[in-house]
């Protein structure tokens, strides 16, 4: 074999891997989550959402209506993902948002170790919506959200105004469905 050819099958290998390459990193990734969210308060209108997802949340649930959001894990990570998606809750009376609602979740990297996990509340409009309540609701129980693993079974949370319920499915492409409604 001479050495042209050798290259030539060098270059055809390299090729071949950088396509493939391509093709791996354009595929869907393996891991996401979809939040669908139906407000159901007389009361109350969820406005500006905030949250790193691929597809966004609408900026603004009225009264008996829907919407969801899609987030994803970012390719060629490791382990699993997680995230919060959040609203402010705008008082309909007095057109004033004093506090938003979060929405955590927790899609596991081997669910045969640990279920998914997630969490729902309600905090100060004051609080900040970024890192300090992501470390909050990712690792401590409190008194302003609750917790769980998706096991099937719904968590509440009940607030002084609202009450919100919530379910996760226990998969690699989770769902979470959150339902908000008057205390």
């Amino acid at each position: 074999m001479e050495i042209s050819e050798i290259l030539s099958l060098g270059l055809d290998a390299l090729s071949t891997t950088i396509a493939a390459s391509d093709t791996i990193s354009k595929l869907a990734p393996r891991r996401k989550c979809n939040i669908h969210i139906a407000n159901s308060s007389k009361c109350y209108v969820l406005q500006n959402p905030e949250g790193r997802c691929v597809d966004p949340p609408p900026p603004r649930l009225p009264s008996s209506s829907s919407g969801s959001a899609a987030f994803a894990k970012t390719p060629c990570t490791g382990r699993g993902f997680s995230g919060v998606c959040t609203y402010e809750l705008l008082d309909d009376s007095t057109q004033k948002a004093t506090e938003h609602m979060a929405i955590f979740f927790k899609v596991r990297y081997d669910l045969n170790l640990n279920s998914n996990e997630y969490a729902v509340g309600v905090f100060d409009i004051n609080r900040e919506r970024k890192s300090s309540l992501f470390e909050e609701l990712s690792r401590s129980g409190g008194t302003t959200f609750t917790k769980s693993q998706a096991n099937g079974s719904s968590l509440t949370h009940t607030s002084q105004n609202v009450t919100i319920k919530a379910t996760m499915s226990n998969n690699y492409d989770s769902v979470v469905k959150v339902h908000l409604s008057d205390k």
